[in-house]
């Protein structure tokens, strides 16, 4: 008996690519595909017998399969069929196919598991170059640079880095070294013809092949063993490794940053300021970006653009711009509510609500966190925890009406309270 003859039978789902997407499922099997468009096509194939179609319809999700939502039914009935999003995130999707005889299955409910995961990520990986500095060993003197960095993105693969390096004097990239894990500091040994003005530059890839780039400032190279070097004072290093422990926590950002680049950062964040209130955001976070990179430890263009990506949906990208900003500034208050507000987005509530708690162990009388702190509770099912900070947030509401109407509305809407 053929078990299909009264439906129709999806044989299988994958994804198609036109530019600028680009596929790469994640190397430890995962059948979750990557793209880097918010528009790309969902190819199927049917088993011969269901033919023809007379109609498809492409349904999604957002939220691991709670719920689902019909996006379309594919005019023509032949794959591909093009599914289209406004931001970045992980969708779940599953296709139900019809022909004369019936439909392949009901329309998804929350039990169903989807038949195909795609990850969507716009978002270039924030990378900041902190140092590039001269070392030397006592064994060897040879002229080796340290650089340092900061790459930050949730979708990186394992080997996302690639150094090169340009002379001013003669334009033109060379490169140090490829597929280099995320380590955060590599130390290069400077071979005896490269003399002059050195620029590093620093190419961070994830999964989907977006790139950030960041470019040092020029450090002059002289020809010569280390101890001949002019203008430069060489320290010793720790190792003779050519790259640092895989550990990050031990890699002290570096402070020091010029005048000058202090005010070229302070110029690039008003310039991306000035594009954001036009409604430039694309050229506003470039320039934000821009910023960032000559002054990693100045909060403002930071924040600002972590606020555009949250506003943009892009929660991911906002909370790693506002942890690039806790790594100089551990208890910078707008930036652990900031990335409170993207771990909530995100559904991971028990690292938000760590986050609010540092904002409540500085002011433990700011009302409005003890109430958001109280709502990461109910998104955690936790109905007590939740009540308990609302009731704490109401002692310290009294010159804010508005919120003690909103901890009110919460008390009775969801703990039934007068």
């Amino acid at each position: 008996m053929n078990l299909y003859r009264h439906g129709c039978r999806l044989l299988i789902m994958s994804l198609m690519f036109s530019a600028p997407a680009l596929a790469s499922p994640p190397p430890d099997g995962s059948q979750t595909a990557t793209v880097r468009s918010h528009t790309f096509d969902l190819a199927y194939q049917v088993d011969p017998v269901s033919l023809p179609l007379t109609d498809v319809e492409l349904w999604f999700t957002t939220d691991d399969g709670q719920n689902w939502h019909l996006f379309c039914r594919d005019p023509d009935a032949k794959s591909p069929v093009t599914f289209r999003c406004d931001q970045d995130g992980t969708y779940g999707f599953f296709l139900v196919l019809i022909n004369a005889a019936g439909r392949s299955s009901a329309a998804p409910s929350a039990t169903q598991e989807p038949q195909q995961w795609v990850l969507v990520d716009t978002a270039k990986p924030l990378v900041q170059i902190k140092q590039v500095r001269l070392v030397t060993l006592e064994s060897d003197k040879q002229r080796r640079l340290a650089v340092s960095w900061a790459a930050y993105d949730a979708n990186f693969s394992d080997r996302p880095v690639s150094m090169d390096y340009q002379i001013r004097e003669k334009p033109g990239w060379h490169s140090i070294v490829t597929h280099l894990r995320n380590t955060r500091r590599f130390d290069w040994t400077v071979p005896d013809n490269v003399t002059g003005q050195l620029e590093i530059r620093l190419e961070v890839a994830d999964r989907a092949g977006n790139v950030g780039v960041a470019v040092s400032n020029p450090i002059e190279m002289f020809s010569g063993n280390v101890s001949s070097l002019t203008g430069i004072s060489p320290t010793d290093a720790d190792s003779k490794s050519t790259a640092s422990s895989e550990d990050p926590s031990t890699d002290a950002p570096a402070k020091n940053i010029d005048l000058l680049s202090r005010s070229k950062a302070r110029e690039l964040y008003d310039l991306g300021l000035y594009h954001r209130d036009r409604g430039d955001w694309a050229l506003a976070a470039d320039r934000l970006i821009e910023a960032i990179n000559y002054d990693p430890t100045m909060t403002e263009p930071a924040q600002t653009l972590a606020r555009m990506y949250y506003d943009q949906g892009n929660y991911q990208g906002s909370l790693s711009i506002h942890q690039g900003v806790l790594e100089y500034h551990s208890t910078d208050r707008d930036s652990l509510r900031g990335s409170a507000l993207a771990l909530v987005a995100l559904r991971r509530y028990p690292e938000a609500l760590t986050n609010l708690e540092h904002v409540l162990a500085s002011n433990p009388e700011d009302g409005q966190t003890w109430m958001d702190a109280g709502d990461v509770f109910l998104w955690m099912g936790k109905r007590d925890g939740a009540k308990n900070y609302w009731e704490q947030a109401m002692k310290f509401c009294k010159d804010r009406k508005d919120l003690k109407t909103e901890i009110e509305g919460r008390l009775k809407k969801y703990l039934g309270e007068k």
